[in-house]
């Protein structure tokens, strides 16, 4: 939903129209149609044991994202700041936060990733559970070690490849079963119909 006008037919990122208090939105992503694909996301756990994290991993991404209110949640503290964002042929200024996120590994081991918050950071449909059961099946996986995220609160960018799930597991039927430090994960074409999604754009800190 554009922050401007409030349209559904397209991001804050792509709208003509002026926002209406001043020159800075608070969201910002990119639209854009794709197959019906699954990306690589897991649930990951915060500093506390009951913390769990919704996470894309995307190494296109030059920025990692955070949701501002799961931020705020956490009590987290942010450090204000404007950013320009960067997409296809539009430019925008959101006013946010830089927030230091603390996510554990497979292993415990705490690590602080430096995240943007956003209200918004993707509009990607995830499987629904039933699929995910049947990928673990197939690849004769538990569905507690691949667990589905109910929704996405943090974006995990190329900053932090470190964290990311390269090593490929297995391979069926165009869908590949990836692990990594944080966990394990499926990413593959599981179809041929068009949808959208969004994906937050290139960041660059500016000074008001």
């Amino acid at each position: 939903k554009c922050q401007n006008c409030q349209s559904t037919e397209h991001s804050t990122l792509l709208c003509d129209k002026k926002p209406s208090n001043n020159s800075y939105c608070k969201s910002a992503t990119t639209t854009s149609s794709c197959y019906k694909s699954l990306v690589k996301t897991l649930i990951v756990k915060g500093k506390a044991d009951d913390e769990e994290i919704g996470v894309m991993e995307d190494p296109g991404s030059t920025d990692s994202f955070v949701l501002t209110a799961r931020a705020r949640g956490w009590k987290l503290k942010g450090e204000p700041l404007v950013l320009q964002l960067e997409g296809i042929n539009e430019t925008k200024r959101v006013e946010t936060e830089l927030f230091k996120v603390p996510i554990r590994d497979k292993f415990g081991k705490l690590h602080y990733v430096e995240c943007y918050g956003l209200d918004e950071i993707s509009s990607c449909e995830l499987p629904d559970q039933n699929d995910y059961a049947k990928l673990c099946e197939k690849f004769k996986v538990s569905p507690d070690d691949v667990r589905r995220p109910p929704n996405i609160d943090l974006l995990l960018s190329v900053k932090d490849n470190f964290l990311m799930s390269d090593t490929v597991g297995g391979d069926k039927d165009g869908i590949k079963l990836y692990s990594g430090p944080l966990g394990m994960c499926f990413m593959g074409d599981m179809g041929s119909d068009s949808r959208h999604q969004s994906y937050p754009v290139r960041a660059t800190r500016v000074l008001k």
